[in-house]
């Protein structure tokens, strides 16, 4: 995922031969979520889905005002994709 403004968060198979041995291992999963602000969560959606990325949440209107979705990156951290409505 990349801004225009240039910060870059990327997701990582574990085990890969051309990583650090310390980024092999998969995370554990518990306990951090990272949430990002989309313009459009429902496109944000939709492109997870074509890109076959486990969603483990799916997109949702909230009543405080937010729609969202999450996704659980390869190595197991969580992302939540929040559109404030």
């Amino acid at each position: 995922m990349r801004h225009e403004s240039g910060i870059e968060l990327a997701v990582m198979l574990p085990n890969v031969d051309n990583q650090p041995n310390f980024l092999h291992e998969q995370y554990g999963g518990k306990g951090i979520v990272f949430s990002f602000e989309a313009v459009d969560a429902q496109k944000e959606y939709e492109r997870s889905k074509e890109h076959d990325v486990e969603i483990i949440f799916d997109l949702k209107d909230e009543e405080w005002g937010q729609r969202h979705c999450m996704i659980k990156d390869p190595s197991g951290i969580i992302i939540d994709i929040v559109q404030q409505l």
